[in-house]
C-alpha cells in the first residue's frame, strides 16, 4: 500500500498531540478572565468608556512602540546568542532570535512559563548547540533575571511603599511560593546538579516494585540524563569560572532587556495621552513583571492584566487601565507569542519533513542507510 501523501492537514494532526492548541485556548481563557475581573472588581467602571481610550492612542507614538518591541525581541535573542555562539560559532543570531520568540510562545501556553525553555532549547539544538550547554545558559539566564527583577521590586517598594498595600500585598504573597521554588531549584541545579538527579532517581525508585518494564525504561532515561548532567556541569563551570565575562555581560543585557519592557509601559501611557511620572510608572511595570513571571497561569495570563490594572490605577484614571494593560501586553507578550508560535511550528514542520524523507523511500519503503 502506498504511503499517504504528507500534507499540511496531516502535519497539523501530528502537532495536535503536543497540546499547543489547548495551551493557546487556556491562555486566551485566562486573559479574558483577567480583563473580565478588572470590570467586576471595579463596579463603577464603564466598558465603553474604557474601550474609548484606545481611540486616544497618538499615531506619532506607533513607530516608537514598534521599535521598542523589536528591541525587546532582539535583546532577548542576543542574551541567548552570547552563550550559544561562544559554544558553537555556527549558531547564528537569527537562530537565537527564533529561539527567543519560540520561548515566549511556549512560555505563554504552559503554566508558570515552564515550557519556554524547552522550546528555545529545541530550536538551538537543531541549530547545533549541545543540549547540556543550552540548559546551562538557560539556568544562568533565569538566575540573572530573578536577581534583576528582585532588585527592581525592592526599589519599587522603597520608592513607592503604597504599592505593597491592599490588593497589591495579595498579589505579592501569592507570588512568593513560586518565586522561592524556582530560585531554590535553579540554585540547586547550579551548585549540585548530580545530587538533584540522585534525589529524583530515589523518588522514582518505588516504581521498580510496581513494574519492572517501566523501571527499566526510566532507568535508561536517567542514565542518558546523567550523561547530559555531567556535560551540563562542565558548561556551568566553564561559564562561571573560566568565562565569567559572559555571565557579567548576561547580567547587563538582562537589565537592559527588562528596563526596555518597563519603559514600554511608560511610552504606552504617553501614547494614550495620560500624564504620568516616569519612575513611578516604570517601577509599577517592575512589580507587574515580577508577579506575572512566576504566576501559575499560562504566561501569567489573567494575573498580568489584573495586576497591571490594579497597580496602574494608582497613577492613571481607573477607566484607562484596561486599555493600558491591553496595549502593554500586546507589545510585550501577545505579538511575540504569535510570531514565536509561527517559528516553532515551522521548525517542527521542517524537522518532520526531514525525518519523513529519511525514513521513506519512493514507494513507502525505508530508505537505505548511507
Amino acid at each position: 500500500m502506498a504511503k499517504p501523501q504528507l500534507t499540511e492537514e496531516t502535519l497539523r494532526g501530528k502537532l495536535k498531540g503536543m497540546s499547543l492548541q489547548r495551551g493557546v485556548v487556556l491562555f486566551l481563557l485566562f486573559t479574558a478572565t483577567g480583563f473580565g475581573l478588572i470590570f467586576i472588581l471595579n463596579k463603577d467602571l464603564n466598558v465603553y468608556e474604557s474601550i474609548s481610550y484606545l481611540r486616544h492612542v497618538r499615531s506619532s507614538f506607533l513607530p516608537v512602540l514598534f521599535s521598542l518591541m523589536l528591541l525587546d525581541w532582539s535583546l532577548g535573542a542576543y542574551r541567548l546568542y552570547i552563550f550559544a555562539h561562544n559554544v558553537n560559532s555556527k549558531v547564528s543570531f537569527w537562530d537565537c532570535f527564533r529561539a527567543n520568540l519560540a520561548n515566549m510562545f511556549m512560555g505563554g501556553v504552559t503554566p508558570s512559563q515552564t515550557g519556554g525553555g524547552a522550546a528555545h532549547l529545541y530550536i538551538l539544538n537543531r541549530a547545533g548547540l549541545p543540549l547540556s550547554a543550552g540548559i546551562a545558559s538557560s539556568v544562568i539566564a533565569f538566575l540573572t533575571t530573578v536577581v534583576v527583577l528582585f532588585l527592581g521590586a525592592a526599589a519599587s517598594f522603597w520608592y513607592f511603599p503604597a504599592l505593597s498595600s491592599g490588593r497589591g500585598s495579595g498579589f505579592l504573597r501569592g507570588s512568593a511560593p513560586f518565586i522561592t521554588f524556582f530560585v531554590l531549584l535553579s540554585a540547586l541545579s547550579v551548585l549540585a546538579p548530580v545530587r538533584v538527579l540522585q534525589a529524583f532517581r530515589l523518588l522514582l525508585s518505588p516504581v521498580r516494585f510496581l513494574s519492572r518494564r517501566t523501571w527499566r525504561f526510566l532507568e535508561r532515561g536517567m542514565d542518558k540524563l546523567y550523561g547530559i548532567t555531567q556535560e551540563y556541569k562542565g558548561y556551568i563551570n566553564l561559564f562561571l569560572l573560566r568565562r565569567t565575562h559572559i555571565v557579567l555581560y548576561s547580567v547587563i543585557l538582562t537589565g537592559a532587556l527588562y528596563f526596555n519592557k518597563f519603559f514600554i509601559g511608560y511610552v504606552v501611557a504617553e501614547a494614550l495621552g495620560l500624564e504620568v511620572a516616569f519612575w513611578p510608572t516604570v517601577l509599577v511595570q517592575v512589580l507587574v513583571t515580577f508577579i506575572s513571571y512566576v504566576a501559575p497561569s499560562p504566561g501569567g495570563s489573567g494575573i498580568a492584566e489584573l495586576s497591571s490594572s490594579y497597580f496602574m490605577s494608582n497613577l492613571i484614571p481607573v477607566e484607562a487601565t484596561p486599555a493600558f494593560a491591553g496595549i502593554w501586553r500586546v507589545l510585550t507578550m501577545y505579538c511575540a507569542m504569535a510570531v514565536g508560535g509561527f517559528f516553532l511550528t515551522q521548525q517542527l514542520r521542517r524537522d518532520y519533513l526531514k525525518v519523513s524523507a529519511r525514513t521513506s523511500g519512493p514507494r513507502g519503503r525505508r530508505a537505505p542507510s548511507p
